[in-house]
Order: structure tokens, then C-alpha cells, then sequence
């Protein structure tokens, strides 16, 4: 608009032109354009030149040419002179446009889905399996010692299973155990008949002697046996 009005801008409110021209005594001509910058005003150009050369239609238009290529110029520059939180603000308020806004349908699937799998991940359950190499043992580990050298006879115990006081782990084989008592039992019969003819003799020496062989030979005896019961 200007000041005076020419044809195209004479129906246009010039209040506030009308006002600076006669501040300058009546003497000035008045005229403003808008800076447009992405389909919104961002600021007015004023110019005021003398009165006897007023503003026409084709300087007007010469200006608003003028305007749009300063605009957007302008926005620029007040964008990169604003705050860090202005900035943030607009990057929100255009998140939220697109977000909420008619256009970008893509946009809007893909933050559905996302939102969707976070709300299920979160109050999800399931069983996850790890298979890995493991080894059980008891807290308490003892040692079952044999009473004997030999070989084992049988052994209705396996690895992992539950046994109780009094279960039998493992028998050995008894064979050379009883060799052994088969033996030692044959050496005192033989050292007892001799020890008779001694006392048949009266050879009292030969009785003594024989007495502490056959208490000997009683004592290996009896070992076996001790043996035996201790593998029972």
C-alpha cells in the first residue's frame, strides 16, 4: 500500500502511512511492501521519498518484486539468529505436522510399528534357552576307598543317580582274597599237626616255637576276614 493511494492500492487501509506523511509536515510519499518468505510475511518494507515524487503502480510492483527476493533472505538470517530452544520449538512444532498432519502416511506407519514393538518387548514374557557346556557337582564331595587291591566285580551304581546309607557303590573281586585265607588256613592246619607230635614228643621247645607260628598264622587269617567285613 501507499501514501497518497494510487489506483491499485486506493482502496487498502493507509492509516499509518497517512500519519508518517504528515509527521514529515504533508511533504513525503509513503509507500510499504510485504516480505514474503515460505507463504508467510516475515516483515514490510517502508520507503518515503518526496512528495512531488509519489509512489505509482509500477514502482509498487517494482518493490514487491524486490520483496519476494529479499524475503526469504531475511527468514534465513533470522533463523540463524535465533536461540537454540527457538530452533528446537520449530523442530518440534514441524515433527508434530508431520506426525499428526494429512501428508506423510509413510512417516506415520513406520512410528505406529515402532511404538507398537516397544509397548510389546516391554510387557512381553517368554523363555529364552542358552545351551552351553555345563558340569554338576554336589556341594559336598567324598571318596570311596577300597579296603583291598583288586578288580571290580560290579557296580549297579552310575554316575548321577540317588543313593542312600547302607547302598552298595561296587563289589570287587574276591578271588586272590580268597586264595589268601585258603592259604593261610592250610599253613595252620600243617602248623598244628605239628604242633601234636611236638606235645606227642614232649620236645618242649619245638612246642613254643610252633605255639608262635600258629598265633601268627591266626593273625593272617583273621586279616581277610577283617578285610571282608570292612568291603561289606
Amino acid at each position: 500500500m501507499s501514501f497518497p493511494p494510487t489506483p491499485s492500492t486506493e482502496r487498502r487501509i493507509a492509516v499509518a502511512h497517512k500519519s508518517l506523511a504528515n509527521a514529515a509536515g504533508g511533504r513525503a510519499a509513503v509507500a510499504s511492501v510485504i516480505l514474503p518468505s515460505r507463504g508467510r510475511s516475515v516483515g514490510v518494507i517502508t520507503l518515503e521519498r518526496h512528495r512531488d515524487e509519489a509512489f505509482d503502480d509500477a514502482a509498487i510492483e517494482l518493490c514487491e518484486t524486490v520483496a519476494n527476493l529479499v524475503g526469504p533472505m531475511v527468514d534465513l538470517q533470522h533463523d540463524k539468529g535465533r536461540m537454540i530452544s527457538g530452533r528446537a520449538v520449530d523442530l518440534i512444532h514441524d515433527g508434530v505436522q508431520r506426525l499428526f498432519g494429512p501428508r506423510h502416511p509413510a512417516l506415520k506407519l513406520a512410528i505406529g510399528a515402532v511404538v507398537t514393538l516397544a509397548a510389546i518387548l516391554a510387557v512381553a514374557t517368554g523363555v529364552h534357552t542358552v545351551s552351553a557346556k555345563s558340569v554338576t557337582e554336589g556341594v559336598v564331595q567324598r571318596a570311596v576307598v577300597a579296603p583291598f587291591d583288586g578288580f571290580v566285580n560290579s557296580a549297579p551304581i552310575r554316575a548321577g543317580d540317588t543313593v542312600h546309607e547302607g547302598d552298595v557303590l561296587a563289589s570287587l573281586n574276591d578271588k586272590d582274597l580268597v586264595l589268601d585265607r585258603l592259604k593261610a588256613r592250610s599253613d595252620r592246619d600243617r602248623l598244628i599237626q605239628k604242633h601234636r607230635d611236638a606235645l606227642a614228643k614232649h620236645d618242649r621247645p619245638e612246642m613254643v616255637a610252633l605255639s608262635a607260628q600258629i598265633h601268627q598264622s591266626e593273625a593272617q587269617l583273621r586279616l581277610p576276614k577283617q578285610n571282608w567285613r570292612a568291603r561289606d
